[in-house]
Parts: structure tokens; sequence; C-alpha cells
């Protein structure tokens, strides 16, 4: 009788939480910010720059699913939020393989004189260096609004975000850029 009564308090310890964070409970959303800093500290450090991305990309999936009842109680709450946290992280890992991999692929064009493409591939070996370790969501962000040219709300409808969310990834994602370039540089220079 003592395991029934455990489980079943466990599965009213999980409801009591699920409907908390759906609800906007601070308990509720601490606790799942909690568990969800334990799996990117503890298998994650290699995105540690994105660990603020990362965090608001878990929190939505699991508004959306606790919302909609896919949490079937399979485990515990703790092990799905896990779960769930753990697939967002492999995701942008696996984009930012396939990411590198296209920068790779671009065609650098060739110049006249031997000092200029000296200099184009130095400039070209430090644009790499600086955008190789950004998110996939970073690179396509990136390439939307500088390459194609879309305004924020034109990035905003493509990415199904809001054009302040739109406005934040990228000051983001430039102030990543500018802190990498830094560091480069100063590699570069001998310091």
């Amino acid at each position: 009788m003592g395991v029934i009564h455990l489980v079943r308090s466990s599965r009213d310890a999980d409801d009591h939480l699920i409907a908390g964070y759906v609800g906007g409970e601070s308990f509720a959303l601490h606790t799942v910010d909690r568990w969800i800093e334990v799996v990117l500290r503890r298998d994650y450090h290699s995105l540690a720059g994105e660990w603020d991305d990362l965090r608001q990309e878990v929190r939505t999936r699991v508004f959306h699913n606790l919302s909609r009842g896919a949490f079937r109680g399979d485990s515990d709450l703790r092990t799905y939020i896990h779960q769930i946290t753990k697939n967002v992280c492999v995701d942008q890992l696996r984009g930012r393989q396939k990411n590198n991999r296209a920068l790779a692929a671009i065609p650098v064009p060739e110049s006249p004189s031997a000092p200029e493409v000296s200099q184009q591939h130095l400039n070209r070996d430090l644009l790499e260096r600086m955008l190789r370790d950004l998110s996939a969501r970073d690179q396509k962000l990136l390439y939307l609004v500088h390459v194609a040219c879309l305004s924020y709300a034109e990035v905003a409808g493509k990415l199904g975000i809001s054009e302040g969310a739109v406005k934040l990834r990228m000051f983001r994602c430039r102030r990543r850029i500018l802190k990498r370039q830094r560091r480069l540089l100063r590699l570069t220079d001998g310091g």
C-alpha cells in the first residue's frame, strides 16, 4: 500500500506542477528552470553561449506540450523536462554541423593581386571562424536579415515568432559575434 501511495503522491505532485507551470505560477516556473539548468550545466558546456536561447526554446516546448496534455506520465515530470532539454540541445548541435558544412561550400571570389587575395583570405578566414560556432538558428537569422535583406517583421513571419523576439535574437547574435571577433583578433595579433 505504501508504494501505491508514493506513486499517487508523485503523480499528484507532477499534476500540481503542470497546472502551476501552465498557469504561470512562479514556484512551477522556477522548478522547471532548475531542471533545465541541470541538463545544460551537466551535458552541454559547448553550447554555453547559447544557454539563454536554449532555455527559452525548452520553456516554449514544455509549455506547449504541457498545455495540450502531451505529458502522459510514463516517467516523472523531471525526466520528461530533462528529455525535452536534451532534444533541444541535440537539435542545436545538429543544425550547427549542417551550417558549418554549408559555410565551407561558399566559393571565394578571386582577386587580381596577391596582396588582395591574401587579405581576402584572412578576412574570410576570420569571418568563417566567427560564424562557425554560431547556432543554426543564429546563422539562419543572420542569413534572413543580412543576405535575404528581409525586414524584422518579414523574418518574424517566416520564423513564426514575434518581431520583438527577432530583435532580441539579433541583438544577442551580434553580441556573440563581436565577443568572438575580439577574441579571435587578440589571438591573430598574438595578444
